[in-house]
């Protein structure tokens, strides 16, 4: 079988090492590996570096208006092109306001598989203007009902698809995120720490993703001044860059924090286990206004064999309960942020197994292996 993955993206400073691209082409992997041939067709300033699966970019103009159009109109064409010289049987599509994969699908006889992973409407409702609403709406009804299967990647998300675009549950299917199991796994914490040239001794806490306001960072700057006041040989990394980065360098200046807490900015993907094996702790403090979401990097914390303190908002709770190696903690709320993290500090020997639990979890549950066999048998 032959899977075309379009992935539609004009926003400037993303790059390769965003989730929802690692999620296409973790998921193109996995397809590849069960035998079947696959294209990813993504855009050109992403600058991704994939060896494994065959890649395909599609141009994007620079001026801020012409962006979105530019991207929309380039993909369908470069999509378009690639399929007349070697027609897909499937194809796939995350959520966005491009209508045009479903459409190519049905045009080429192809089958279409669109994946929901986040709730625009329900985040925004109404408030970022009535033609921004009307055209998620539209958008996100029009590519369920083009799809032979919707993809849900959380229950809520799952639940949602059924009521708001009334889709019959026999064509939803639920399908976690997941993990790169041979990249990301447990590694000597002092290696790493002597390959990024950070102190062998001390604590070390990681927060690991695109700089959002949703994610909750501002939580861990607030919380680390009563986590350094107990353990006082605690650094905090932030990997990953985004539009809140600026605010919370802000932020970590007022608190006096310049010294504890690096924002480490973009890294490659291929070097995000290095940090991963250097951390005694991962943290992902989302903030309650985070929606559904099934995000990646609770999936390569745990692959890496590190305990994860988690905001307890509802689109994780059934991970959190089924993984056993997340602590969780209320959403915004520094003061506990700070006390479980300081207790793990403290406490290696459940740090250890909380990371043992959580590399079994996900070799069982989230290896891309599984989910796009999984996939697959939705499809057949």
């Amino acid at each position: 079988m032959t899977v075309d993955i379009l992935f539609y993206s004009y926003e400037p400073g993303l790059g390769g090492e965003m989730g929802g691209v690692r999620k296409l082409l973790g998921l193109a992997r996995g397809l590849q590996q069960a035998g079947h041939t696959v294209r990813v067709v993504v855009p050109r300033f992403l600058n991704l570096e994939e060896r494994r699966v065959e890649v395909v970019t599609y141009p994007t103009l620079s001026a801020w208006l012409l962006r979105p159009l530019s991207a929309y109109l380039a993909m369908g064409w470069i999509a378009w092109r690639r399929a007349r010289r070697v027609p897909p049987d499937l194809i796939y599509a995350r959520t966005s306001r491009n209508i045009l994969p479903g459409l190519l699908a049905r045009g080429l006889g192809a089958r279409f598989v669109y994946e929901v992973n986040g709730d625009a409407f329900g985040e925004q409702g109404w408030r970022g203007g009535v033609l921004r609403a009307l055209t998620i709406l539209a958008a996100d009804w029009l590519n369920c009902h083009l799809a032979h299967r919707v993809v849900a990647i959380t229950p809520g998300l799952q639940e949602m698809v059924e009521r708001r675009y009334r889709v019959s549950r026999e064509r939803v299917c639920l399908i976690p995120s997941g993990t790169d199991l041979e990249l990301v796994r447990p590694l000597d914490p002092r290696p790493c720490r002597q390959t990024l040239g950070l102190p062998l001794e001390g604590a070390v806490v990681l927060f690991l993703g695109v700089l959002y306001h949703h994610q909750g960072v501002e939580t861990l700057l607030t919380a680390a001044p009563k986590i350094l006041r107990q353990r006082p040989d605690t650094r905090v990394l932030i990997v990953g860059d985004g539009p809140a980065r600026r605010s919370l360098e802000a932020q970590a200046q007022r608190l006096g924090l310049t010294s504890s807490v690096a924002f480490v900015g973009r890294v490659p993907y291929e070097r995000v286990p290095l940090y991963l094996g250097a951390a005694d702790c991962c943290v992902a403090p989302f903030s309650a206004r985070r929606g559904e979401t099934s995000p990646l990097k609770l999936f390569d914390y745990l692959a890496a064999g590190r305990p994860v303190v988690a905001s307890a908002i509802p689109a994780i709770a059934d991970l959190i309960k089924t993984s056993g190696a997340i602590v969780a903690v209320p959403p915004e709320d520094p003061g506990l942020l700070a006390e479980e993290l300081v207790a793990l500090l403290h406490d290696p020997r459940r740090r250890q197994l909380l990371g043992e639990a959580g590399r079994r979890y996900v070799e069982t549950h989230h290896g891309w292996d599984l989910l796009a066999k999984e996939l697959l048998s939705h499809c057949e």
